[in-house]
């Protein structure tokens, strides 16, 4: 599941049990500098190709902050949430593309720190992420996190998630 690339951070640990690649603020009121926006963008470089710190010490908090870094050419799949949530690009350019209920491009925002720099996605909207360079960007939504329920991927390209994936880049470009 990948390496303990923060280690050197005391106030930074390894998520036990998280679905991909997260590490966690152990320490309340919890900030990220530009020494950890320069770790993300090594660790990147060099050794994965996305992972997540969590600002919120637990998973049942009220409010979840991420800050989560993706290496150039990585995507997240189409999905929905039954919560609103926001991104705010820090570093690096990534696209946001909304989807209809048919899997039908309704809308696609650039982000970067040249263009948007915060979009949000309204409740049970499609939405994939597309990383354009190696990119960190905050994630901001409602917790708390409910693996089982929590995102819900869409169904119209299960049968070849990358193949489609694929395609929206093309698409876009």
């Amino acid at each position: 599941m990948g390496r303990d690339h923060f280690e050197e951070f005391s106030f930074i640990q390894k998520a036990k049990g998280a679905k991909s690649l997260s590490y966690n603020f152990t320490c309340k009121s919890a900030s990220f500098s530009k020494e950890l926006k320069e770790k993300f963008l090594h660790v990147l470089k060099f050794h994965e190709s996305r992972f997540r710190i969590s600002l919120h010490t637990s998973p049942e908090e009220e409010l979840h902050d991420m800050i989560i870094g993706m290496r150039e050419g990585s995507f997240v799949y189409p999905h929905k949430h039954k919560k609103s949530e926001s991104y705010h690009i820090i570093e690096g350019r990534i696209a946001l593309i909304y989807f209809d209920e048919e899997g039908n491009i309704v809308h696609t925002v650039i982000m970067s720190r040249d263009d948007t720099l915060v979009a949000r996605v309204d409740k049970e909207s499609y939405h994939a992420i597309i990383s354009f360079s190696d990119a960190v960007y905050h994630e901001c939504r409602i917790g708390p996190f409910v693996p089982e329920t929590d995102s819900v991927f869409a169904p119209w390209c299960e049968n070849d998630k990358d193949a489609f994936m694929n395609d929206i880049i093309k698409k876009i470009g």
